[in-house]
């Protein structure tokens, strides 16, 4: 199991050579438990590769499954407009406190899948565990 922090503005977090030849499958997504997991596979082929888990997920969007996986993270105004709009900061937020903005970045990153087709957002936490395919 490889588990991971992901800085604020990683790009291409998967270190895929050639992104847009692996495809992305939602396999399961728990609201209960916040948990999104995702199996990768190489276009064209059947069988997947990797697993990927998200946990503490507070907002998903993405089709079940799709081609690019060019996975960044977007920058923390983006983050925190995505956490305005989920209604997760309050009443002010276009004024966040510093400390409140410090709080936010420590625990929640905006991942984007990067594709041809467009880019499809996940609002999680800051750790994402990648590992071998358990079908």
């Amino acid at each position: 199991m490889t588990g991971y922090y992901v800085n604020s503005s990683s790009e291409n977090i998967l270190q895929f050579t050639e992104p847009d030849s692996y495809y992305g499958r939602v396999r399961k997504y728990s609201i209960g438990h916040s948990e999104l997991v995702i199996d990768v596979g190489i276009s064209g082929e059947r069988s997947f590769l990797y697993t990927l888990v998200i946990d503490l997920v507070e907002y998903v969007e993405l089709p079940m499954t799709w081609v690019g996986l060019n996975l960044c993270v977007a920058s923390d105004e983006e983050c925190w407009e995505m956490l305005g709009k989920i209604g997760k900061l309050g009443s002010y937020p276009s004024n966040i406190e510093i400390e409140t903005k410090e709080r936010l970045r420590e625990l929640y990153r905006l991942y984007q899948f990067r594709t041809p087709r467009g880019t499809y957002r996940v609002l999680a936490a800051h750790t994402l565990v990648n590992l071998p395919y358990d079908g």
